[in-house]
């Protein structure tokens, strides 16, 4: 890059991480240690695999709400589903 596009490209740059309130450095930094760790992969679909499989935001239950809803499930189930959903075997 030329003088003026690496001026440019690091304005942006630090434009982008503004919101977030990251120096450039730390970002840099943590991209680099997260390829390697990806080996690779895509950090846009490791962090959205991360976000499937640890929701942040879970609904606010009660026991008493829960308790409701997986007896009203299990009551719609036929025998061998339910059997099969808590391993119990017919025979």
């Amino acid at each position: 890059m030329a003088g003026g596009e690496d001026r440019t490209a690091y304005l942006r740059a630090v434009e982008m991480l503004r919101p977030s309130g990251t120096p450039l450095e730390s970002a840099v930094m943590q991209f680099v240690e997260t390829r390697k760790l990806l080996d690779g992969a895509s950090m846009l679909e490791a962090a959205k695999f991360y976000i499937r499989h640890y929701p942040r935001h879970l609904p606010t239950r009660t026991v008493s709400e829960r308790w409701k809803e997986k007896r009203k499930r299990s009551a719609s189930l036929a025998f061998p589903d339910l059997c099969q959903e808590t391993g119990l075997n017919r025979t």
